[in-house]
């Protein structure tokens, strides 16, 4: 009688859980005709009597790497039995779980800079999708949106050993109204406050009036863009206290009206 000689082999030694792991059978008999029963241990209490079985190993430790001893048993058909223990064959690394939290929860674009915190397991390097074309690699990044909007944000995170996670989550910027006048503004070509306009955030429409003493329009626009440059008839005007009236029509399609006094320096 010949007893078997046991050999085997896998495709992986290791790898991030789950991995799938081809085992194969390399046993010979030396003697023609003999029939071979086997028997795998993959050490995680499951087994198998194929020749070449592939199995799933998982690690459900987020921070211990797993390893198992592979056992095959080869019994001949005239009962000769040889078996053949491969101590902690495969490794099996934690998997890592991506996760994130973000404040404030619920803003608008006056106040659109959020903080967004790692609460990962075990990662060892971040990826940062914020959704707008922008993008960080720390671990706790502060970042500011310039638009309102619904943006999806994907945290890619990787621990030490390779092994990756991802997570997304929803931030919402919602849309908001506020407007800026100017009390004072000095047209003397210079490049700064040269021109008097209203500003803000949430704007759709915009109609601005500037009056004189009297009471007669000196100055009207109707576009977003207007701005009165403190021209009157082709001529500059003297230092002077001037009303104005802005009527502003926000995103939700509510109109405001301003009224106040502008100066005008040279």
């Amino acid at each position: 009688m010949s007893r078997p000689d046991v050999s085997f082999s896998a495709d992986l030694l290791a790898g991030c859980s789950p991995i799938v792991v081809d085992f194969t059978d390399n046993t010979s008999i030396g003697v023609p005709g003999v029939n071979t029963v086997w028997h795998w241990d993959f050490g995680d209490g499951a087994s198998s009597t194929l020749i070449t079985p592939p199995h799933c190993y998982e690690n459900n430790s987020p921070t211990t790497v797993s390893t198992f001893d592979v056992t095959l048993t080869a019994t001949s058909n005239q009962q000769c039995v040889t078996s053949v223990t491969m101590p902690q064959m495969i490794t099996v690394y934690p998997k890592p779980f991506a996760d994130f939290t973000y404040s404030p929860m619920e803003t608008d674009l006056f106040d659109s800079e959020i903080t967004f915190t790692d609460v990962s397991v075990v990662a060892a390097q971040w990826n940062w999708d914020f959704g707008d074309e922008t993008a960080a690699v720390i671990q706790h990044p502060v970042h500011q949106y310039l638009d309102s909007g619904s943006y999806t944000v994907v945290l890619h995170i990787e621990n030490q050993y390779g092994c990756k996670d991802s997570t997304e989550k929803v931030v919402i910027i919602k849309p908001t109204f506020a407007i800026y006048i100017p009390n004072a503004f000095t047209p003397d070509g210079d490049g700064i406050n040269d021109f008097f306009f209203a500003s803000g955030y949430g704007i759709t429409q915009l109609e601005t009036l500037i009056f004189d003493r009297w009471g007669e329009i000196i100055f009207e626009g109707y576009q977003l863009d207007s701005k009165w440059d403190g021209i009157y008839k082709n001529l500059l005007v003297k230092t002077e206290v001037f009303n104005y009236k802005i009527r502003a029509k926000d995103i939700f399609g509510k109109w405001h009206e301003f009224i106040g006094k502008v100066t005008l320096i040279k």
